[in-house]
């Protein structure tokens, strides 16, 4: 198992966000349950700071550090063809929603929908659409 508590974990007071998937944020805290996971990496994290851990296609749970704030937000339903890039395109849509200034619900279902759209194509990005292409057809996805 991968085991970032010695070399991450001192460094999460340092970020404003932090978005391990589920096997990065156990590494780095040593819970398996990912929403101990969550409250464990909000815990290490300065007020203020947002504590994310990716679900896969279980979609995404959220927690605001130093507050009782939390967001769930659900995978849509789709054909899987390659996992490929899944992450970084989830981080993508998350960074892009984030730069816009829109809300922590927002952020988290863009970075859904760019995992959504990653998934469903072969490869990590040679046929990545736009990101609204990408947000307008991940919403055209069923939800769980």
């Amino acid at each position: 198992a991968w085991d970032g508590r010695g070399a991450l974990r001192p460094l999460l007071d340092l970020v404003d966000v932090a978005m391990p998937n589920e096997r990065e944020a156990q590494g780095v805290t040593g819970c398996a349950d990912p929403e101990e996971a969550l409250a464990a990496l909000a815990a290490a994290m300065r007020p203020g700071a947002l504590a994310v851990v990716k679900l896969g296609d279980k979609g995404c749970i959220a927690r605001r550090a130093g507050s009782e704030e939390r967001w769930a937000v659900p995978a849509a339903r789709v054909d899987v063809v390659d996992a490929t890039g899944a992450g970084d395109a989830w981080n993508a849509g998350f960074i892009h929603a984030l730069v816009q200034g829109l809300p922590v619900e927002a952020c988290l279902r863009a970075g859904c929908a760019g995992g959504t759209v990653a998934v469903q194509r072969l490869g990590g990005c040679e046929d990545m659409p736009s990101f609204r292409a990408a947000f307008d057809e991940a919403w055209q996805a069923p939800e769980p």
